[in-house]
């Protein structure tokens, strides 16, 4: 299996040279803590920059300055673990992305590196080709990824696991 390199190490985004899971070479992973990061951080600095004002004219000493600028990092860390559930993400994934992680069947034989074939995943039937061993028509398989509206599936011992 080809090494994963990173599209983008700012978002944590890893792409199998070649693909990135139908999503495009640049796709994005914002998880939770990173969005709360990016929505707080304009508030941080600003903070940042009074309280340095605040030092630089004379009003706060040096000490009470960075102990101010620390509480409202602290104060953010804290409220974080109160607040995280407004931060997730609100839409649910659609179309055949809303497929990975679920079972399906093999309506065919599928090999791999074979031409794509057709499972079942929730009554419907779609378009797959199966990562690294032959899944036989009617076997169980485990969509792990989608790719150019083609699922990628394992199926046998690798139905358990899609890492």
């Amino acid at each position: 299996m080809p090494q994963s390199v990173p599209c983008d190490a700012f978002l944590g985004c890893t792409c199998e040279p070649g693909r990135c899971g139908g999503r495009g070479p640049r796709a994005r992973v914002v998880t939770t803590p990173l969005r709360y990061l990016l929505y707080q951080l304009p508030g941080a600095v600003i903070v940042g920059l009074l309280c340095w004002l605040a030092w630089r004219w004379g009003l706060l000493g040096a000490k009470l300055s960075v102990s101010l600028f620390l509480l409202w990092i602290v104060k953010d860390l804290f409220l974080y673990r109160y607040v995280y559930h407004a931060y997730e993400s609100l839409q649910p994934p659609i179309g055949a992305e809303a497929l990975i992680g679920l079972e399906g069947r093999s309506c065919e034989e599928l090999q791999p590196g074979g031409p794509a074939g057709y499972v079942q995943v929730k009554g419907e039937r779609w378009r797959a080709r199966v990562l690294d061993e032959r899944v036989g028509a009617g076997d169980t398989v485990l969509v792990c990824d989608v790719e150019e509206k083609e699922l990628l599936v394992r199926g046998g011992a690798g139905a358990e696991d899609c890492e």
